[in-house]
């Protein structure tokens, strides 16, 4: 870790004008499965969270590049397109606990927030999302990727919109006045309108039961709900097999793989509207 933070710290000098003696607090604030980030403090009482990228072929930094400039995203003082590293202005705050994540106040807010960032024009140089990226790799069983497929079929077309992909309680900042900050646009892409709010549904591994009322109080049909939060579990599981296999992937393969389990349970136990 001492030569990541060292690492940190020469990227830090070379793309800004302060000097080492600047530098008065350091620390490491994520190892994630993608970017180390480390917490620095300069000597004018400035913050900057300073992202040192995992190499893993599967991000396109520079498809991240085009987004945050499409979504106008002020945050980056340095980004190289080619390694990911960067250098962000601190946003003040903290992520979101589970307890507040998962309740019904917060996620009607963080609709709110999802829809601005999906009322940017699309930018065409941006990919839409693929849904067959990662299925050659993993062990989904056969009757589980026919249904899959069969859903992806039904829910996941047009009209597009510039999608965070990946919104998780990690990848949220509450600010002042409990403001939403969304955070690590690397996976984002031109995606359908459901999945931002679906896919943040499914991380939370809610009950049945929650999911439900959370669907009922957003306006949204149940039945396509718990369809579109299978295709986000397929996708996700699938995912980690093209993911460096550490402790932290694997268990959460584990995870996903339950609740594929799960919902296709849930989807073809008394199907209300469709003939699996």
């Amino acid at each position: 870790m001492k030569e990541l933070k060292q690492k940190a710290i020469n990227l830090f000098l070379k793309n800004t004008d302060y000097s080492i003696t600047n530098i008065i607090k350091t620390r490491c604030i994520h190892n994630g499965y993608t970017n180390y980030s480390y917490y620095f403090q300069t000597s004018d009482f400035n913050e900057y969270q300073i992202r040192i990228s995992k190499q893993i072929k599967n991000v396109d930094r520079e498809v991240e590049s085009i987004f945050l400039k499409t979504i106008d995203n002020k945050d980056y003082k340095y980004f190289d397109e080619k390694t990911g590293n960067a250098i962000k202005i601190w946003i003040k705050g903290k992520t979101v606990p589970f307890k507040h994540a998962s309740k019904l106040t917060f996620i009607n807010k963080l609709v709110k927030r999802i829809e601005k960032l999906h009322a940017i024009s699309p930018n065409k140089q941006i990919p839409i999302h693929d849904y067959f990226k990662y299925n050659k790799k993993s062990d989904l069983h056969e009757k589980y990727m026919d249904l899959y497929k069969k859903l992806v079929n039904i829910h996941c077309h047009s009209p597009y919109v510039m999608s965070h992909n990946d919104i998780n309680p990690l990848n949220i900042i509450l600010g002042p006045k409990k403001s939403i900050n969304l955070i690590d646009y690397e996976w984002a892409r031109l995606n359908t309108p459901w999945w931002d709010l679906i896919n943040y549904i499914r991380e939370l591994n809610l009950s049945h039961y929650k999911i439900r009322m959370i669907a009922y109080d957003n306006e949204l049909n149940p039945e396509d709900v718990k369809e579109q939060i299978y295709i986000c579990a397929c996708y996700a599981y699938m995912w980690t097999f093209y993911m460096p296999e550490d402790q932290a992937i694997l268990k959460y393969r584990q995870q996903l793989k339950l609740q594929v389990e799960d919902y296709y349970d849930w989807i073809t136990t008394n199907p209300k509207h469709r003939k699996y």
